[in-house]
């Protein structure tokens, strides 16, 4: 064998290697997200990672999600478990002259293929109850006040996504604020 042939005999097999690590990866990462509560405000191994100087939104969601015809979530009845976990860290007076985040926040999926938006308020699949009379800090309080916060939610439950396979831009939007995006490729079994 020439040395160029093993040298592509051995790039073949790396790259080979290569591809099944990061699949299972994917897997893996995939596995993490199904085990995640939709609904549930607490951080878990989904959430994203954020320094302690971030302002805004972040999310994270699995690169693929897998469904089949009669499949359903059984905490949503969605017909798949499309989680979208989330953090967010912000000034105190933008959330205390909305209704709360929860409240205020929207989820937004784009088909990249048609360009049909979906939009849906994030609280109707939150497990946590704002308080309905809330204490309205005095403005001068709020100064310098940031607030952090977590949701993890099943887009499947809030926007009416159609039972087909598709590619979806999703984030999230508070007020002026917009999460980073994600890419989320709905898989029939």
């Amino acid at each position: 064998m020439s040395k160029i042939a093993a040298i592509y005999l051995f790039f073949l097999v790396a790259q080979a290697a290569y591809s099944i690590e990061v699949k299972n990866m994917s897997s893996s990462a995939e596995n993490l997200f199904s085990e995640v509560v939709a609904g549930d405000n607490n951080p878990n191994k989904c959430t994203p990672k954020i320094t302690e100087n971030f302002v805004g939104i972040k999310i994270n969601t699995p690169d693929t999600v897998q469904w089949a015809f009669g499949d359903k979530d059984k905490f949503t009845g969605a017909f798949a478990k499309m989680m979208v976990c989330g953090i967010y860290r912000l000034a105190a007076k933008d959330l205390f002259d909305t209704d709360g985040f929860n409240l205020t926040a929207s989820l937004i999926a784009t088909d990249s293929r048609t360009h049909k938006s979906f939009t849906a308020k994030m609280a109707a699949d939150s497990l946590m109850l704002e308080d309905p009379n809330p204490r309205k800090p005095a403005p001068e309080e709020l100064e310098g006040v940031f607030e952090t916060g977590y949701f993890n939610i099943n887009a499947l439950a809030l926007l009416p996504l159609p039972e087909k396979d598709a590619e979806y831009t999703i984030f999230v939007m508070f007020k002026h604020f917009k999460s980073n995006v994600a890419v989320v490729k709905l898989q029939q079994k």
